[in-house]
């Protein structure tokens, strides 16, 4: 995996709050077969046992920079709105979900989504803007060197 990509799952695991929860990786040998190939990241997030899964498809490497960035930014988002689609799923298949339940969820969500924006509208999230940015450079010049080695 390239320090470009590992920079910025960094930043996002800060970003999202999710820093501490164990964090497995995989760089998929096939691409995924639904949705015609097309799917570049996949993410499975489990908020109680704060574990995630990220998978990446051959397919991510094959898409332009600012489009890898984009798949990243969504997987991450599942974060925050995976929650809320399991109760909606529950409700769905029968469980009983009760209205307490749904405020709640409602109200956590928010209350996320209002913590990352007061971040990046006060200027204090630069570090993420910064990492999202820096994803689109060039390699640097000591990456450039051990490209040629190879």
């Amino acid at each position: 995996m390239n320090k470009r990509l590992q920079d910025l799952l960094s930043q996002l695991d800060w970003f999202f709050s999710i820093k501490n929860f164990n964090r497995t990786l995989t760089l998929e040998k096939k691409d995924e077969e639904r949705e015609n190939g097309t799917v570049g990241a996949e993410i499975f997030y489990d908020d109680e046992y704060q574990n995630i899964e990220l998978s990446i498809y051959p397919i991510f490497f094959k898409k332009k920079l600012e489009t890898q960035r984009k798949i990243l930014l969504h997987e991450f988002i599942h974060t925050l709105t995976i929650p809320s689609r399991d109760q909606a799923l529950d409700l769905l298949n029968g469980k009983l979900v009760t209205k307490k339940s749904i405020l709640e969820e409602n109200e956590r969500l928010t209350s996320k989504i209002e913590n990352l924006l007061d971040l990046l509208l006060t200027n204090q999230g630069t570090f993420i803007k910064d990492a999202y940015k820096d994803y689109m450079k060039d390699k640097s010049k000591k990456e450039k060197k051990k490209a040629k080695k190879k």
